[in-house]
């Protein structure tokens, strides 16, 4: 984001130098105070997604453990944390971007479901292949993994700019065990396309403009109209 000219804000995580667990209420309490304080342009979430995984669905089958049963109830109380922050966001004018991936459960929650219902949020479809997401095959051999993602934002130059499938240029490989851990962190590509989206709305809205409609991918026909004010 600073590479682009775009100040970046704090971000809250498990892991990293200081670790941050948004299960402990002080910390969510401490995150809705900064969110009101600092006002981000774009508030991004990429909660985790164990326990909407779709290992985890074919499980359900089975006797529950008392650990998953814990895993999903943390699971659905961080989404509808996410939801609280997200309508927030357009309450406030401002935007927001979830990630999560396109098979996950999680999209079946209600509050996300009511979420992707507001007027102005889009879900935006992406294979995470085409901005360069690569695992290893079992030669060591660096080849593209496909990670299907579902982006909601508020946001249509964002949704534009991360609405891309896989164009079926090349064959991927599935993600395991320690493959599917390493892609929890974005691609540089993906980080480019999320600042370009913010760059283009910023320029959109300063212009007085808003965006009529999004389909997904480069193709996307988005009219342009003039905000009026009131």
């Amino acid at each position: 984001a600073e590479e682009r000219g775009m100040q970046a804000g704090g971000s809250y995580d498990i892991t990293g130098d200081e670790p941050k667990d948004i299960r402990d209420p002080k910390v969510r309490q401490e995150i809705r105070s900064e969110v009101k304080k600092k006002k981000p342009r774009v508030l991004v979430g990429s909660p985790p997604c164990t326990a909407f995984s779709q290992l985890q669905r074919l499980n359900q089958s089975s006797e529950g453990s008392e650990s998953r049963i814990i895993s999903w109830a943390e699971g659905v109380a961080f989404m509808a944390f996410c939801a609280e922050l997200y309508g927030e966001q357009i309450r406030e004018g401002r935007y927001f971007l979830h990630e999560h991936p396109t098979p996950a459960t999680s999209w079946e929650l209600k509050p996300m479901k009511a979420l992707a219902d507001r007027h102005g949020v889009i879900l935006a479809k992406a294979d995470q292949c085409m901005f360069g997401l690569m695992t290893k095959d079992e030669y060591g051999r660096a080849v593209p993994a496909k990670k299907p993602t579902t982006f909601m934002t508020n946001s249509v130059e964002i949704a534009r700019e991360l609405g891309r499938k896989c164009d079926g240029g090349h064959s991927h490989f599935p993600f395991t065990g320690a493959r599917a851990a390493a892609a929890q962190h974005y691609p540089k590509g993906l980080c480019e396309a999320i600042c370009k989206g913010i760059k283009k709305q910023r320029v959109m809205d300063e212009a007085g403009l808003h965006a009529v409609g999004v389909a997904e991918g480069p193709q996307a026909e988005v009219e342009a109209a003039p905000r009026f004010p009131g």
